[in-house]
């Protein structure tokens, strides 16, 4: 940590239930530690040649600048291997990440910055205004440099708080939103304006694969509370292929108050929902244990018999 607080978003963008503690631990292949999480502090530890070595204040006031921080420590916790902030004059949240296969990093979050840090040609590189946006960027293995970056909102208010990287290599993001978010064609949706958001982009954020909200549509217009979201997620993942043909995709949501949310995406990615149980005849028999153990930790999971 540094000289104020760290891993605590005590921001404007802190709306929903577990805002307040929102980041993500991962590790790769070789045990490595990667976390994505908030500070509040300029002398948090960056590295020589990271991405972004300074805080990024408010004007001229530390008081309430809030920058994300992501960083990399060896298996045994002993060696910082990089460090970066990650925002810019305004309030900003990094809420999760994943590692490619390269060793990249995919981060995502919300920014309350109108300049926040993206890169040109993507799927939206400006921003739409409201209190804040979603945004999902790639750093380099090393974390020295932004890849890609893009911002992903509307007027209103959004922030993104998973990721997860599929089999092809698309992107997938899951969070909420006050405003009105694309429902790509042929994509399934309850109610329009719904407060969760489904979203996908290939690798390199510049193509948006699918998009479609979730939810029983907007309960107060244009609110800001706990209530006015249909749920708390807890766990968010999309994991292999299953199976008989054709081939088809899990996203899989899980909550405290339900216990998981399984949505069922072919190859156009038409998304429809399923249940627990109609999912579990149909995944391979490997990969079974990975999904029951995902939802089992997340989510209590019983026989509806």
């Amino acid at each position: 940590g540094g000289s104020n607080i760290d891993g605590t978003n005590t921001s404007e963008i802190n709306i929903n239930y577990g805002d307040d503690f929102r980041g993500e631990i991962v590790l790769d292949g070789q045990r490595n530690v990667y976390i994505a999480s908030v500070t509040s502090s300029h002398r948090f530890p960056v590295t020589n040649g990271a991405f972004d070595t300074s805080f990024n204040p408010i004007g001229n006031s530390l008081a309430r600048a809030q920058d994300g921080v992501v960083f990399k420590l060896n298996s045994d916790l002993s060696v910082m291997q990089w460090s970066t902030y990650l925002g810019a004059e305004q309030s900003d949240a990094a809420m999760g990440l994943r590692v490619d296969d390269f060793g990249n990093v995919y981060v995502v979050g919300g920014a309350g910055s109108p300049n926040f840090p993206v890169t040109s040609g993507r799927v939206q590189s400006n921003w739409n205004g409201g209190i804040a946006e979603a945004f999902v960027v790639q750093l380099s293995a090393d974390g020295s440099s932004m890849l890609n970056g893009t911002f992903w909102g509307s007027s209103g208010y959004e922030l993104g708080y998973f990721i997860d990287i599929d089999e092809d290599d698309n992107v997938h993001i899951y969070g909420q939103t006050t405003g009105n978010m694309p429902i790509t064609p042929n994509t399934y949706f309850r109610e329009v304006n719904s407060r969760q958001f489904l979203s996908a982009f290939d690798k390199t954020l510049s193509t948006l694969i699918y998009s479609t909200v979730i939810g029983n549509g907007p309960n107060t217009p244009g609110g800001l509370y706990s209530d006015d979201f249909d749920f708390v997620p807890v766990a968010f993942k999309v994991p292999s292929v299953v199976y008989p043909p054709p081939v088809m995709r899990l996203v899989i949501l899980a909550t405290p108050f339900i216990s998981v949310f399984l949505i069922l995406m072919p190859p156009l990615y038409h998304l429809v929902p399923i249940t627990v149980w109609q999912i579990m005849s149909m995944v391979e028999p490997a990969a079974l244990t990975k999904v029951e153990r995902f939802i089992k930790g997340f989510a209590p999971v019983q026989d509806p018999s």
